[in-house]
């Protein structure tokens, strides 16, 4: 019977910790997902639909519990929601000043 495999042992150092368990990942592609959830928050907080736009590919459908949309729908939403918000932002600063 062999030894248990150190999954960690040839990691590098700055991603053994993060990367703890991941078998089949090298360091580029550990370093790639994390690059593309990177990019996926920071469009969702910024509401920047081209970046969300670069990371999707044009027919995939987005789920949530008893919602489904199409790519299109969910970065529509995206930009109406980053619409509802700079409004918001614009009617607070005039109702504090009053």
């Amino acid at each position: 019977m062999s030894e248990p495999r150190n999954i960690n042992s040839s990691a590098s150092p700055e991603i053994s910790d993060s990367a703890e368990g991941i078998e089949d990942f090298g360091r580029g592609d550990f370093n790639s997902v994390m690059t593309l959830v990177q990019a996926y928050f920071d469009g969702l907080h910024q509401g920047n639909v081209e970046k969300l736009e670069s990371i999707f590919h044009p027919d995939a459908f987005l789920k949530a519990p008893g919602l489904r949309r199409s790519l299109d729908q969910w970065l529509e939403a995206v930009a109406l929601s980053q619409l509802s918000k700079g409004r918001l932002m614009i009617s607070n600063c005039y109702r504090s000043k009053s």
